[in-house]
């Protein structure tokens, strides 16, 4: 009964479904879905809805990289119970002619299938009584589907359905069982000789009354009663040693050595030579034993109900990598229940979040809104909803990868989900893969088009994306080596380093020394023949550097234009592959390999700029992915700045010279004065201020060549400098109150055209708690800020929730605070260096204020 998990995930298959009750998304993605193979493969993991809201919830800003596969390659949903817990642990296994069903106490995660003390049993489709177990797995299923009522979950039940076609059938008498409509304890009780001679009974968590185990006693009346404990057990000693001694029973209680967490749920019982035993993935609580699922009160669960003999019942607690030794009653007493901590449910239940063809974003939520307007939002951004979808389209998908509901304040009103991506989705259903050497989210029509063709190129010279390797394609059905490999959390990313160097490109980044290249061809000579494809005049393919023979045409004759759908496509290659520049598992590879990636990237979206590929607004937003990965954001550390000085310098040195003027120029073409700069320009300062620094972004005479090429206008060195550097430092009132209001901590901050004495040149307002205005360094810092901002001496804070309150702050004169009725003034003027004096010893300004006379 007890079998290794991970043999069973084999490129053989075309169709994996699970339901857990927690999931681990790294080690799915990075070790589990890749042995799976290629598409078309029918991915869909259902999990416990608050477990899987945990999981997203914990992906860090600036690491949605980490979400480029889930809804987009397979799809995950959480299962909402009401309080209760999704909890099953069963995973299916299939292809046309044959399919595997696990039923087990493994959650899938690391733990549940690799390093944790479980159990699960094994159903094979060749066998008969096992045929008739699976198929009773389908009914199951196609109620909780029903239940469910997804679309897209149904959609892809229907399409396994088509891929397995021994699956239909009459189902039988089978050992799999759930509590849909029949609590576990019932069906384990069904039939049974009572009394049974021997109970057995082991499980990690108990109700805090242990009434199941008192039920399940009383069901069975047992002569003897043999309990299993294993390491961190949840069960309250006293109330155990209560039920045992009121069972009637001889008592038996056994220690696990080593001592050890012990996460397998069984229950058997001894009659004479036979035996019952029920394994899964209950526990011995009143919600997974004594409950049935169709109630509130229940828990979803699955196991399996086995009629075997004595000897296996008994066989089955003592599993062979454990030794069984005698415990005592008394050791029992010091037990504990312990109550997991739970923040509760969000106040709405986002249950999906689905991109549209119109890259709008539909939501389907589950709560009481009220009449409060709904927002959506990925953090940086948010979008007003209506009817359920987004007012306005959502063009980044790498952007609004994980998304969640939110007030017209900000306030998060429900749970995390990453939006779902139907047409990947489909395609990984039906499409055959081509990724070693093709884009996932180019067409096949696409490949035949001059952009098509050079992504093509790039792709199959260069590894990108971590995600498009396939690192587990060697373990067809092996699993660790050994059982310290198993053992050690981190062997699968060994295992994906290994694997990594099978990847016929990965020796190509050993050949840094010519960055430009692409198996021997220049980079630029791609572009060039993209650009003669497209009909572009025979003045740009000078510049790149082809010749051109007297009497030598150029092009087609009919200049080739994409389309829009062309468009969003190649814009979704370009910014997944920008994006991954800075996922650190790029540098397994070699620390290099993010930089060599850069300089094709680079030259790839210039040249697209100036064949005028994209709009201003999506080129914008391209160029922001790219030099923020490589780079940085205001918050996010990108790859210059991830790795150390010494290898930074290194890596600059190792780039070509040329990219430099490139990026300069790029990014006056997106912030020149005749573009809608605005739109862009606070994103590109937190990268082009470090990209001048570093020498990244060059705006030098060969910057020039370039912004002709771009703005068929000649530009001075001097104007392009100055205009970026212009760009660096540019700053507007919303900009300004909105770093205020982010960076020290209050709800709102707002200019004001409120009306006082004209020697203060600003009026401010802040919102948000201010419990203490004249104690609290950070309103010294607020007026520090806006005096330099507006170049003025004076300006008055007001505060909203106190709209008698006020701070007036004049240089060259007593500072002066009306806080609760009484006046406040300082003795000495305030000057700059006060203000400087004040912020550096992080103090309020309660330092340098006194009450002055009641207001």
């Amino acid at each position: 009964m007890t079998l290794p998990v991970t043999p069973h995930f084999r490129h053989r298959w075309t169709v994996f479904w699970a339901t857990t009750y927690t999931f681990d998304l790294r080690t799915f993605d990075e070790f589990w879905l890749p042995r799976l193979g290629e598409t078309p493969l029918n991915v869909t993991i259902l999990a416990d809805f608050q477990r899987l809201a945990d999981v997203w919830s914990r992906i860090p800003p600036g690491e949605h990289w980490r979400l480029r596969r889930a809804n987009r390659h397979y799809l995950v949903r959480g299962i909402p119970r009401a309080g209760r817990a999704f909890h099953p642990k069963t995973y299916f296994f299939a292809d046309r002619n044959a399919g595997t069903l696990l039923v087990g106490s493994g959650n899938l995660t690391l733990e549940g299938l690799e390093e944790g003390h479980e159990v699960f049993c094994r159903f094979e489709s060749m066998q008969d009584a096992d045929l008739a177990a699976i198929r009773s797995w389908r009914d199951w299923m196609d109620a909780v589907i029903t239940q469910l009522d997804d679309h897209q979950v149904t959609t892809r039940w229907h399409d396994l359905q088509q891929k397995v076609p021994w699956l239909s059938g009459a189902a039988g008498p089978a050992g799999f069982v759930t509590n849909w409509e029949r609590s576990l304890l019932a069906q384990f009780a069904d039939g049974l000789s009572v009394p049974v001679q021997e109970l057995h009974v082991l499980a990690p968590f108990y109700d805090s009354t242990v009434q199941a185990l008192a039920q399940l006693v009383s069901a069975t009346r047992p002569q003897e009663l043999h309990v299993y404990v294993g390491q961190r057990v949840s069960v309250d000693g006293e109330q155990l040693k209560k039920v045992l001694d009121a069972s009637g029973a001889v008592p038996h209680v056994y220690r696990y050595d080593p001592d050890e967490f012990v996460h397998a749920k069984l229950i058997g019982a001894v009659v004479g030579e036979a035996g019952r035993l029920l394994s899964g993935s209950a526990n011995l609580t009143q919600a997974a034993l004594l409950r049935t699922a169709r109630t509130r009160q229940g828990n979803v669960e699955a196991g399996v109900l086995l009629e075997t003999d004595a000897k296996s019942v008994r066989a089955a607690f003592a599993p062979p990598q454990l030794q069984v030794s005698r415990g005592t009653l008394l050791g029992l007493e010091g037990l504990r229940h312990q109550r997991p901590s739970d923040p509760g449910p969000a106040r709405l239940a986002l249950h999906r979040a689905v991109r549209l063809p119109d890259e709008r974003i539909e939501v389907v939520y589950s709560g009481d809104s009220g009449t409060e307007a709904l927002f959506l939002s990925n953090g940086p951004d948010t979008q007003a909803i209506r009817d359920g979808r987004t007012v306005e389209p959502c063009h980044d998908p790498e952007r609004w990868r994980l998304v969640w509901l939110t007030s017209d304040a900000g306030k998060a009103l429900s749970n995390r989900v990453p939006a779902d991506e139907p047409e990947p989705l489909q395609e990984a259903l039906h499409r055959r893969s081509d990724a070693a050497n093709r884009p996932r989210e180019l067409d096949p029509q696409d490949w035949e088009t001059p952009i098509g063709s050079v992504l093509e190129r790039l792709n199959r010279e260069c590894i990108f994306d971590l995600d498009d390797t396939r690192a587990g394609a060697s373990l067809t059905g092996e699993g660790p080596a050994d059982e310290t490999e198993a053992e050690d959390p981190e062997f699968w990313e060994r295992l994906a380093q290994e694997e990594l160097r099978l990847d016929p490109r990965y020796y190509r980044y050993a050949r840094f020394a010519s960055p430009g290249e692409l198996d021997g061809t220049p980079l630029v000579q791609l572009l060039v023949q993209m650009r003669e494809k497209a009909g572009v005049p025979q003045d740009h393919q000078r510049r790149a550097g082809a010749s051109t023979s007297a009497g030598e045409t150029t092009g087609t004759g009919t200049r080739w234009r994409p389309g829009r759908r062309l468009q969003l496509r190649v814009y979704n290659v370009l910014s997944r592959w920008c994006a991954a520049l800075n996922d650190p598992r790029l540098r397994w590879i070699n620390v290099f390999a993010p930089a060599r990636n850069y300089g094709f990237l680079v030259e790839t979206v210039v040249e697209l700029a100036a064949q005028r590929f994209f709009p201003l607004d999506r080129l914008a937003s391209l160029g922001a992915v790219l030099f923020s990965s490589f780079i940085c954001t205001e918050e996010v550390k990108g790859y210059l700045f991830s790795v150390s000085e010494d290898e930074r310098r290194q890596i600059l040195t190792s780039l070509d010279p040329a990219l430099f003027p490139m990026a300069a120029a790029l990014a006056y073409y997106v912030l020149r004065s005749s573009a809608p700069w605005h739109d862009s320009v606070f994103e590109w300062q937190a990268f082009l201020k470090p990209g001048l620094s570093l020498g990244l972004i060059r705006p030098d005479e060969d910057a020039t060549v370039w912004v002709e090429e771009l703005t068929a206008e000649q530009v001075p060195a001097d104007d392009v400098a100055g205009r970026i550097t212009w760009a660096t430092e540019y700053m507007d009132d919303a900009r300004w109150s909105e770093l205020a209001q982010r960076q020290l901590g209050f709800s709102a901050v707002t200019f004001t055209q409120a009306t006082v004495h004209g020697r203060f040149g600003v009026t401010i307002e802040v919102a948000g708690e201010v419990p203490d205005p004249l104690g609290d360094p950070r309103l010294v810092t607020l007026v520090r800020r806006v005096l330099a901002y507006r170049k003025v001496r004076g300006t008055v804070v007001f505060f909203a929730e106190a709209p008698d309150d006020r701070l007036s702050v004049n240089l060259g004169s007593s500072a002066v605070a009306r806080v609760e009725h009484t006046i406040y003034r300082s003795r000495e003027p305030v000057t700059d260096d006060t203000l400087a004096a004040l912020e550096d010893q992080d103090a309020g300004w309660s330092a340098v204020l006194a009450p002055h006379q009641q207001a």
